[in-house]
């Protein structure tokens, strides 16, 4: 006897359950495809706003360092080396006086390489940019850095070689290596040295600096009649600003980084600023000149209000605006750098190559130290 049993319950057909799992398939499709759309925003999101920050690091650093050019730390002094016939040193610079900033020669740079403006035209077998014939730019920058200076210990006579310092250790590199130029100077007149060595006092702050040259006057440790300032030693530095392939932060490729190198006595210390800057453009602001005829001495020339702006190093209007030839007649420094970064394959772009997209960012430094005994 066979018992039939009533459940009230049906089962899904074939049809039933092929149709429900096509639907389900395309709302799986759908979710996917808008969270891989999301992600990829926010990898070209976080790319984008990682170049942006990169640029402003850039170029809070070197402008602020621009602002500075020609700064001694001593503005109670005339320690400034901003004028055609301002200090000069014959060893380190037997034509021009000690620089306070200047583009760098491309021709006479031995120890940087120049790296080729990327283009916006579009490889044709790859998704890189194809170089120029265009080089970046570099800058030089001298200044007190160290924002420091220091007094004599004792009286330095006229052709003194060594004399004694409190606090040498601010003409010391943070590797031991002295300064490569110091400022000597009091209200009455200025001196620039080569250094050879510096020494510190073991436990001390205290030292002895050496010259290559001996002192041309004399200076003196406290105030006398008419000398209200004690004489001051101010270190120089020498500081460029270039571009360079460095390994990124993984470690995984090489990008091109803004690299601050400092010049010392016997070596040079470099520090990595920014990495994903790919170009870097400098142009000028120069001062305009008059000859002014003294009798009995040679002419002069000094700078006028007149400013001619924009100019590049390479192509001047002429020998007399020349910011590489004139660099005390700068009055202004205009920069522009621009990151590339490139979306994630897959991403919008022709025929499956994504755009490069291009972040730049500019602005005009005006210098503070330049050029201001003569415009007063």
């Amino acid at each position: 006897m066979r018992i039939a049993y009533k459940t009230g319950k049906q089962g899904f057909t074939l049809v039933e359950l092929m149709v429900s799992m096509l639907v389900l398939s395309i709302v799986m499709l759908g979710v996917f495809g808008l969270f891989a759309s999301q992600q990829q925003n926010f990898r070209s999101t976080s790319d984008l706003a990682r170049g942006q920050f990169n640029l402003r690091i850039a170029m809070l650093t070197i402008s602020r360092d621009i602002r500075n050019a020609a700064y001694t730390g001593s503005p109670g002094l005339p320690l400034g080396f901003d004028t055609a016939n301002s200090i000069k040193n014959p060893l380190f610079d037997p034509t021009n006086p000690l620089l306070p900033i200047s583009p760098v020669n491309k021709g006479a740079a031995g120890d940087i390489s120049f790296l080729k403006v990327k283009t916006k035209a579009w490889g044709t077998s790859t998704n890189e940019l194809l170089d120029s014939s265009t080089t970046v730019d570099a800058i030089d920058i001298w200044a007190n850095f160290t924002l420091r200076t220091a007094e004599p210990l004792n009286d330095i006579p006229t052709g003194t070689v060594t004399f004694q310092l409190t606090n040498s250790d601010i003409f010391l590199s943070p590797k031991g290596d002295p300064v490569a130029i110091i400022l000597i100077g009091d209200e009455d007149h200025v001196e620039s040295h080569t250094v050879s060595a510096v020494q510190l006092s073991q436990g001390t702050t205290v030292g002895s600096i050496t010259l290559i040259e001996p002192t041309e006057n004399t200076f003196y440790k406290g105030s006398l009649a008419g000398l209200p300032s004690p004489t001051q030693i101010v270190p120089i530095i020498h500081r460029r600003y270039f571009l360079d392939e460095r390994a990124s932060v993984t470690g995984r490729s090489q990008v091109r980084t803004l690299v601050r190198r400092d010049y010392y006595a016997h070596s040079f210390e470099d520090t990595e600023v920014a990495q994903y800057i790919d170009d870097l453009q400098i142009a000028y602001a120069l001062a305009d000149y008059e000859v002014i005829h003294t009798p009995g001495q040679p002419d002069k020339l000094e700078p006028t209000r007149k400013i001619y702006s924009n100019i590049d190093p390479e192509l001047v209007p002429d020998a007399d605006h020349d910011p590489i030839a004139n660099p005390w007649a700068i009055r202004a420094v205009s920069l522009n750098m621009t990151s590339i970064s490139f979306p994630r394959t897959g991403e919008a772009g022709t025929r499956g190559k994504p755009h490069p997209v291009f972040t730049e960012m500019s602005r005009m430094i005006r210098t503070r130290n330049v050029g201001l005994q003569k415009l007063k």
